[in-house]
């Protein structure tokens, strides 16, 4: 089984233990619908790329867990989509359906309680299932040298909306780079090992394409 495999049905085995029966996995397009529930922003060739939705993870499953009320101040923000590459890279993938440029602090609380929350939520669940059982997928021995080896947090936005973004990804682009707006500074210096953003066009082309071409091979 691949490791995106493998994740699946570890942390599926896991609930379903504890009485807890949900679908967890989804596609990139259905991950990718914004928060007023109106809009998907991938529609594209890879619309089928299969994800996990952090979102069921943690309404659907860990909050029965944990044994909390359904209460819409108690819930977890997490990231829309998590995948896992051949080579066992985690990545945590974010839509934003606006701009994501300047400093601006209810989106850059946003980002930072999203990509922390879901890493915690995560550790949780390993450390529950054990260290024998999930090894092969995380080592629980040391999380952050993990996180700082293994993550990568991607934002993709609508270019349409940020011109200014637009640019700088493109312009990091032709130099093989990636562009880490403000708000995900922190991500990229302290915690994970990188953390960047992509126009819905450029995820396509650099990651979607690339991810889906190394997995069939």
């Amino acid at each position: 089984m691949s490791n995106y495999e493998v994740f699946c049905e570890t942390v599926s085995q896991f609930f379903e233990k504890n009485g807890i029966s949900f679908e967890m996995q989804s596609t990139i397009h259905d991950a990718s619908l914004n928060d007023e529930g109106k809009q998907y922003l991938y529609n594209g060739k890879y619309d089928k790329f299969p994800v996990v939705s952090m979102d069921a993870i943690a309404q659907e499953g860990y909050h029965l867990l944990k044994e909390i009320p359904a209460d819409r101040e108690r819930n977890i923000n997490t990231v829309d989509a998590f995948c896992i590459d051949v080579e066992g890279e985690w990545y945590f993938i974010e839509f934003k359906d606006c701009k994501i440029s300047g400093n601006r602090k209810k989106l850059r609380d946003n980002i930072d309680k999203k990509g922390m929350a879901n890493w915690l939520m995560m550790q949780d669940i390993f450390f529950s299932i054990g260290e024998e059982k999930c090894s092969n997928l995380i080592d629980l021995r040391n999380p952050c040298e993990f996180a700082k080896k293994k993550i990568t947090y991607i934002l993709v936005f609508d270019g349409l909306k940020d011109p200014y973004s637009y640019e700088k990804v493109r312009e990091m682009d032709k130099q093989g780079k990636h562009y880490t707006p403000n708000c995900m500074n922190k991500f990229k210096d302290y915690f994970f090992k990188d953390a960047y953003a992509y126009t819905v066009e450029f995820f396509e082309q650099r990651f979607l394409k690339e991810i889906q071409k190394f997995q069939k091979a």
